[in-house]
């Protein structure tokens, strides 16, 4: 008897060992397809804002402005994305979302060799990218 509930808790254990590693890849599954989200909605917001640029009379800090404007769109909807498809957790999902935003967005800086720009427009793209990716990932959840 000792053996047969020695062997159930061991069982148990390898069970929930499983279950944890399960969960951390579809967390990391459900990041990815939020990221993916996110690059989506820029590219086209950054289209769509291009030809506006291109063929409207939109002024430089308009069009700054309505470039923070996309990028927080795109953390809110990359952060839904990956709270919804973790299905917990939204705030962390969110706010993991909007670091990998954030990465991306400095290595796309740093390669197209306007180097390591850390000045005021960064920190407010950061926190930009932090309230509403945590916002959808909050929503997300819901």
């Amino acid at each position: 008897m000792k053996n047969a509930a020695r062997l159930k808790e061991q069982v148990l254990a390898v069970g929930s060992a499983a279950g944890s590693s399960i969960r951390s890849t579809s967390r990391a599954a459900a990041l990815l397809r939020g990221m993916i989200a996110a690059l989506i909605v820029l590219l086209a917001g950054s289209l769509a804002l291009a030809a506006a640029y291109t063929f409207t009379d939109l002024t430089s800090p308009t069009a700054h402005v309505l470039q923070l404007v996309l990028l927080g769109l795109a953390a809110l909807i990359g952060g839904f994305v990956t709270a919804k498809k973790a299905g917990s957790r939204g705030l962390a999902s969110g706010l993991m979302l909007a670091a990998g935003l954030l990465v991306l967005l400095v290595l796309w800086n740093v390669t197209l060799g306007a180097g390591l720009a850390l000045n005021l427009t960064l920190v407010v793209k950061m926190l930009i990218l932090a309230l509403l990716g945590a916002l959808g990932g909050i929503i997300g959840v819901f």
